[in-house]
């Protein structure tokens, strides 16, 4: 025999001794019999099976509100529609959202701030990267702070987190 072959059989037979030991130890075996054993379930009355399903039913409630309620980062994708430099608002026409398929060719109003994260080239050679540089067709990323409550009621206006702007694919021509 090879050491491989005697190693093999040694954890083979010891995993078999192992085994009935585990069950014995685990509920099983003579001395483990619950024949006797009272059922507590049927002490519990029809009103406490009640109560308690209410309770259940209260807490999935309250959880689901604040799990609707809390803001999570969203990305929306899309084309520029219009922009507003003086207001700071992106009207942005979204073919693609994270969470939302339901505003999928719906416009959304942006609201940029000071510490939304603007990355677009800069078109009017001002120095500074801002709404300014945005034009109607670019291509947009948009990551906003949005709630699942906010998404449902069809969401219209948001503050944005994040603003990525391309421009517009070239068109190729026609062969």
């Amino acid at each position: 025999m090879t050491k491989l072959t005697r190693f093999a059989t040694l954890t083979g037979v010891l995993a078999a001794l192992a085994l009935p030991g585990t069950a014995l130890a685990h509920g099983g075996g003579p001395s483990h019999d619950q024949s006797n054993r009272v059922d507590d379930s049927a002490a519990e009355t029809q009103e406490d099976r009640g109560a308690s399903a209410r309770e259940d039913a209260g807490d999935r409630a309250s959880h689901a509100a604040r799990k609707a309620g809390r803001l999570r980062h969203t990305e929306f994708r899309g084309t520029v529609k219009a922009v507003d430099a003086d207001a700071k608002t992106v009207t942005v026409t979204v073919a693609r959202a994270q969470h939302g398929r339901a505003l999928r060719g719906k416009d959304v109003v942006f609201t940029i701030t000071t510490d939304t994260r603007v990355q677009t080239a800069d078109r009017n050679a001002d120095g500074t990267r801002d709404v300014a540089d945005l034009a109607a067709g670019d291509r947009v990323r948009v990551v906003a702070r949005v709630s699942r409550a906010q998404l449902r009621a069809g969401l219209t206006t948001v503050t944005a987190q994040r603003l990525r702007a391309r421009a517009p694919k070239a068109a190729t021509p026609a062969a």
